[in-house]
């Protein structure tokens, strides 16, 4: 093999890492990736909010009138990051068959909340009620200090 195609196969081995590094939320303990799809989740509502001002068409999962956290984290482990992280596993086997464990307990955990009960899925810390024309949604959202946060993104 030539060195041409040997560094070719390097960038793509790097890149495809940056991209699970990327796609590494849902991998992480589950009050760590709870954390983190709040904050995704929050940036994705405030877009929908400035399509809402601006009258133009709210893009898919931007709507916090009609968000559904779990259904959305659902899909999102389902079809892209498990089939990465899977990729990945089988490239370093066995090394990270826990993050696959952790993924697929993640995504297991968001699928009993939506098939709980209303009166179990609403007991969340607060509610998504930032927009003040949009109803409320439950929502998991933890409040911490700043330096829970930072020790977080270690």
């Amino acid at each position: 093999m030539s060195f041409a195609v040997m560094s070719c196969h390097g960038v793509q081995v790097l890149q495809s890492m940056i991209h699970c590094a990327d796609l590494s939320n849902p991998t992480k303990p589950l009050e760590i990736c709870m954390k983190w799809t709040d904050r995704s989740m929050e940036e994705f509502w405030r877009q929908g909010d400035k399509e809402r001002d601006f009258e133009l068409e709210i893009s898919p999962m931007c709507d916090r009138r009609l968000a559904s956290v779990e259904k959305h984290q659902i899909a999102f482990i389902e079809f892209i990051v498990h089939p990465l992280w899977e990729t990945w596993a089988d490239l370093l086997y066995p090394d990270v068959n826990n993050i696959l464990e952790t993924l697929e307990q993640n995504r297991d955990w968001y699928q009993a909340r939506l098939s709980a009960p209303a009166s179990v899925s609403a007991g969340t810390n607060i509610t998504n009620s930032s927009s003040p024309s949009s109803s409320p949604t439950p929502m998991t959202k933890t409040v911490s200090s700043s330096n829970e946060e930072d020790s977080l993104m270690k």
